[in-house]
């Protein structure tokens, strides 16, 4: 059973899941990418054991949650630089059912819906649509956002259940400012 197939069915409560934390990142080199692509954020880390959850084991302790690249961020710049798409934040998702390109186009935008960063990617565009309308409330936050020479390019963000997202709390991140002003330190 998929991810949006378990929207439409039985509902873990908030019980069920386990405890996770979001453990800042700070600001780290992205692999595989050019020398000064760099992402900061938060981790999501099971809170009994301080190990990471993987996205994969993510979507199998909380169904409903999937984490997703904004699409189209090139061509909202300006707008990603506001403060509101800081890691952490709250974003507001927005379907867009007579956008002239994809009836399914779902906006990603901030919580006010000011700025648009840009929209869920193409594939997952009418799965959240759908589960928008269900029966569980769903949010989104900015996970990670990646920068390019400070100017942020692009947003990781995750969508959840509203009382998972809710539960979870910052960790104490002890040793991340400071490789984040070692980083700054090296630019």
């Amino acid at each position: 059973m998929g991810f949006f197939d378990q929207l439409r069915g039985a509902q873990p409560t908030a019980a069920s899941w386990p405890p996770m934390v979001l453990v800042p990142t700070g600001l780290r080199p992205v692999h595989g990418e050019k020398k000064s692509l760099r992402q900061r954020g938060y981790w999501i880390h099971d809170a009994r054991t301080d190990q990471a959850v993987s996205y994969d084991q993510l979507s199998e302790l909380v169904p409903e949650a999937v984490v997703f690249h904004v699409a189209g961020t090139s061509h909202r710049r300006d707008a990603l630089q506001d403060l509101a798409f800081e890691p952490g934040r709250p974003v507001t998702l927005v379907p867009e059912p007579k956008n002239p390109h994809d009836r399914n186009a779902v906006g990603v935008w901030d919580w006010n819906r000011r700025a648009q960063a840009g929209y869920v990617p193409r594939e997952l565009a009418p799965g959240i649509s759908r589960a928008l309308r269900g029966r569980e409330p769903l949010s989104a936050m900015c996970h990670l956002e990646f920068l390019d020479d400070r100017r942020r390019v692009g947003l990781s963000i995750l969508v959840a259940p509203t009382a998972f997202i809710q539960s979870l709390t910052v960790a104490n991140s002890e040793g991340s400012d400071e490789e984040e002003e070692e980083e700054e330190e090296e630019d």
